[in-house]
């Protein structure tokens, strides 16, 4: 699981993420972010060649179904 800013190297902030192809990449403050968003594909490739696996964006769940 990730655990470091792919760009900074610090700890990730989990309420601090950005989205790309199915997969969730978190960073460790705002000013990462922007630099992620430019070429996330990079850094997703960056994060799984280091044996890391991103989380999968959420599905968003539907309303509950009723009886």
């Amino acid at each position: 699981a990730q655990t470091e800013c792919p760009v900074m190297g610090g700890k990730i902030n989990k309420s601090l993420f950005i989205d790309f192809e199915g997969k969730r990449i978190y960073v460790c403050c705002g000013g990462c972010i922007d630099k992620v968003k430019a070429d996330p594909a990079k850094y997703i490739k960056e994060l799984e060649s280091k044996g890391i696996i991103l989380d999968q964006i959420p599905k968003e769940k539907g309303p509950a179904e009723k009886k």
